[in-house]
């Protein structure tokens, strides 16, 4: 079983992904560890399992309460 590093640095590879355009957004602290791991930028979202307290313990790039937010984080 792949770890969630390698799933994500699978996925750049395959993809012929940019590292520096690449985030991952997830609702779980594993997602954020993973984007840290993998060197992408992370977005926790809060309609899922976790609470904020406990997201930002892993330090995401960012941290939204809504899916419409989605739409207003910077682009490169």
């Amino acid at each position: 079983k792949l770890s969630k590093k390698e799933m994500i640095e699978l996925i750049i590879e395959q993809d012929a992904l940019i590292r520096e355009e690449t985030l991952i957004i997830g609702d779980s602290h594993l997602d954020v560890e993973g984007g840290n791991e993998a060197k992408i930028s992370s977005v926790a979202v809060l309609w899922g399992y976790s609470t904020a307290e406990k997201l930002a313990e892993y330090g995401p790039n960012y941290l939204i309460e809504k899916p419409e937010k989605l739409l207003c984080l910077p682009t490169n």
